[in-house]
């Protein structure tokens, strides 16, 4: 990208007055040392050991760096805000808070964990949609920068106190997130800045954290809606639904849910035939819903190459990963035949062997979609880091 192009378009969120503060000098120390009195009273209470106590003080601590991810496949190439904390204050709290709240993202009424997830989801009511309905999406409007503080706190706290939280104490995690929200500074072009509304895309505890958020939002949304979808599922940002009355109605919705909340919006695609939901195509075809591969129009399929340096094992397991993942996409044999070879062609122009492809494609397609379907990763993932705040 063009640097002088891709610092224009980065000032345009610095110059957003509402999200970004220009500040005098760096804060680092002072955050630091906040940070840490915090810390050292949890220690002095027995709510951190001796280990986590040393892990989570920030020492040697810088600002954080501010960056832009181009969002290639929009028009204008338009910059994703990142505010990486690697080496900040804040970064071990919000990995040390994210460590109990993330538990709780599965919990919600509306959650998606993945692909596979939705396809399970969408396989057992594959009978019960009606031949009329409506399916949509909806994308929220930069989810992240558009959280207010206060609210997506009380939000976590809430969740955790029905979760049965008791250890470290709730209030003492809401004063770490308040930590990790409010001491968010970065440098960029040798200016300082403060994040001062919104959580910021890089540090650990946001994904969880906007989760526990959007699932008290949309609980308090849908509740006092004229009428709601008869299905409404989440993966973080991205909603999947089914509209089972008439159309104008869903319109009321879609407008009732775009005025709810001030600073949180809504884009919405729906049809009657087809919508694209994560890396799937949902389609109407002869009175029943089918799933097709999707994949956004700027995918190079650039797979690893054979001449990496990768252990042999990544290499060769990369053609049946693949062939498995259409094998659980496609509905229909047709599309997945179309897929792999188009997998294969695509592998193959990577130096893969054009054989073992095949042999890995062939592998999977004596698998019934049943079976794969039903298929749920053999481990769960775990910070390498949680050690240090086991009891």
């Amino acid at each position: 990208m063009d640097r002088q192009k891709y610092i224009d378009e980065t000032m345009k969120h610095l110059n957003n007055r509402t999200n970004y503060a220009l500040v005098d000098s760096d804060p680092t120390d002072s955050f630091s040392q906040q940070i840490k009195t915090t810390l050292d009273d949890m220690h002095a209470r027995d709510e951190l050991t001796d280990k986590a106590h040393a892990f989570l003080s920030p020492t040697d601590s810088k600002a954080a760096r501010f960056y832009l991810l181009p969002k290639i496949h929009k028009p204008g190439n338009p910059g994703r805000p990142i505010v990486s904390g690697n080496g900040s204050p804040t970064e071990n709290i919000s990995l040390y808070v994210d460590h109990f709240i993330k538990p709780l993202v599965s919990q919600t009424p509306s959650y998606i964990h993945d692909t596979p997830d939705f396809l399970r989801k969408l396989e057992a009511i594959k009978d019960q949609i009606p031949s009329t309905a409506i399916i949509g999406t909806c994308d929220v409007s930069s989810l992240y920068t558009n959280i207010p503080f206060s609210e997506g706190i009380s939000a976590t706290c809430e969740a955790l106190s029905r979760s049965g939280h008791t250890s470290p104490p709730i209030d003492d995690l809401k004063t770490l997130m308040n930590h990790v929200l409010t001491k968010n500074n970065f440098t960029f072009m040798g200016d300082h800045y403060l994040q001062v509304f919104g959580t910021s895309m890089g540090t650990r505890m946001a994904p969880s954290f906007a989760c526990l958020f959007m699932s008290r939002l949309e609980e308090q949304m849908l509740d006092a809606a004229p009428c709601r979808p008869w299905i409404w599922w989440r993966y973080i940002d991205d909603v999947f639904f089914i509209w089972t009355r008439e159309e104008d109605s869903l319109h009321t919705f879609l407008n009732h849910v775009n005025s709810f909340h001030r600073t949180i919006k809504f884009t919405s695609e729906l049809s009657h035939h087809q919508v694209n939901f994560l890396d799937v195509t949902i389609r109407k075809e002869n009175d029943s819903r089918v799933t097709d591969l999707y994949t956004k129009p700027t995918d190079s399929h650039q797979y690893l190459h054979s001449s990496s340096c990768h252990p042999q094992h990544c290499k060769s397991g990369i053609a049946y990963s693949q062939a498995l993942r259409l094998r659980r996409i496609c509905t229909n044999d047709s599309d997945f035949s179309q897929h792999a070879r188009d997998l294969k062609k695509n592998l193959t122009s990577r130096g893969h062997s054009a054989l073992k492809v095949q042999q890995a494609i062939n592998k999977v397609k004596s698998l019934p979609r049943s079976d794969v379907l039903k298929q749920k990763p053999g481990h769960q993932y775990q910070s390498p880091s949680c050690g240090h705040f086991s009891s």
